[in-house]
């Protein structure tokens, strides 16, 4: 937990604070840093806490913590009798004191836990209903039941069970789209349930068709599985790029990687992900999650997967990775920001003289930015301009505003090296 900022000094202590600030505090810090160690603790309080908000909260990080393990090598971490100690731990937990209790349930990943989801679900009290579709959504939306056929099929005989009231019908649809579960289609299909419920099973089946088309666009991926929650990424940010002839997908250390989608797992998803209001395009493809990239964010998405401080200037790339990103780079725009943008991808494949024209362009623009001098002389060097990358590296030196700047610093290595 040193590395993460923390609002309690000892958050597992902090849960038996007289003040339900401090103990929901310690929830919000478990969610971010508890371990499988904590579990227990957490499970008591679960139970026995006074306050509603508190025992939601451990609930909540309890489930969190389990996100953490669902996915190799993870999951490794807690096997399967582990898995079945934990759900005895919160079978004790009422959900009509607790409903978020589901979402412990279902990051288990275990048979039982879903059953206890699907009875969830036919519970008269709205507020359980509501609890076990958000554990539903938490179980079906991660890659690691993406391939699970035997859930996939509960699900749908969820959708025909008669038992379940409007409200969780919807929901249960809500989930199949979240999750891009096809095969619920034709039970969707059949459904009449009427009103604002209706409307959810309507939209729904409109994303599930969609979901069967080629993905093609920009993806970005933070590192973590849709409904993971974790402090820090196993991997860093990775950029997908797939066109009608194609998909292609960053890596920090390696380039760009061609990726046949014919050959892999995914799935097209309508999800939404911690952070923000609304459900938006997901794919899953072979075990990551991406998040669909709308023009006005390619820049952005660009320099979180291609940082420019480490970048990889790859000495060529293969015709179907120059085609998918000469695309990509058709749909930025003028600006600084995007020119910079276009040049790191030149760079990446090993255009330097794109980049250098790309860079050159940016920095005769007004506000243009501070790294530009550096990444340019970076450009000429790639393109076997030795003389003018040096007085780009000695220009960006002389003109920085903090000495400490990455790019400076790389600016005096060049010029010294």
């Amino acid at each position: 937990m040193a590395d993460i900022e923390l609002e309690t000094p000892d958050p597992i202590a902090a849960l038996d604070d007289k003040s339900i600030a401090v103990r929901a505090a310690a929830c919000r810090d478990l969610s971010k840093a508890g371990s499988i160690a904590d579990l227990a603790r957490l499970a008591k309080a679960a139970q026995t806490d006074k306050s509603p908000a508190v025992r939601l909260g451990t609930s909540a990080a309890a489930a969190d913590i389990l996100s953490r393990h669902r996915l190799a090598p993870q999951s490794d971490a807690l096997d399967d009798a582990g898995r079945a100690d934990v759900l005895e731990l919160f079978k004790r937990v009422d959900p009509r004191m607790n409903p978020g209790v589901f979402s412990v349930f279902a990051c288990l990943d275990t048979p039982a836990g879903l059953r206890r989801v699907r009875i969830g679900l036919r519970d008269p009290r709205g507020e359980v209903r509501m609890g076990a579709a958000v554990g539903l959504m938490r179980l079906c939306t991660s890659w690691a039941r993406a391939q699970d056929t035997e859930l996939q099929a509960a699900v749908v005989e969820t959708l025909r069970d008669r038992r379940l009231r409007p409200d969780a019908l919807a929901e249960v649809a809500r989930v199949c789209m979240a999750s891009g579960l096809t095969v619920a289609l034709p039970a969707l299909e059949n459904l009449d349930i009427g009103g604002v419920h209706q409307e959810v099973v309507d939209e729904a089946i409109s994303k599930l068709e969609a979901a069967t088309e080629r993905p093609v666009g920009a993806w970005l991926s933070d590192g973590r599985d849709a409904g993971e929650v974790r402090f820090e990424a196993l991997h860093s940010p990775q950029l997908l790029v797939v066109s009608a002839e194609g998909a292609t997908v960053s890596d920090a250390t390696s380039g760009w990687g061609a990726i046949d989608l014919d050959a892999v797992a995914w799935r097209a998803m309508h999800y939404r992900r911690s952070g923000t209001q609304t459900p938006g395009a997901t794919l899953q493809v072979d075990g990551t999650s991406f998040y669909a990239v709308a023009d006005n964010a390619i820049a952005e998405a660009i320099d979180a997967a291609l940082p420019a401080e480490g970048l990889v200037w790859q000495s060529a790339a293969s015709d179907a990775v120059s085609h998918s990103l000469r695309s990509l780079a058709e749909r930025l725009g003028d600006s600084p920001i995007d020119g910079r943008a276009r040049g790191l991808l030149w760079a990446s494949i090993g255009d330097g003289a794109s980049a250098r024209d790309a860079f050159e362009h940016s920095l005769s623009q007004r506000k243009a930015p501070a790294d530009l001098r550096y990444l340019l002389g970076a450009a000429l060097k790639a393109a076997g301009d030795e003389a003018g990358a040096q007085a780009a590296f000695a220009k960006a030196v002389a003109n920085a505003r903090s000495k400490r700047d990455w790019h400076v610093q790389a600016a005096k290595a060049a010029l010294n090296g």
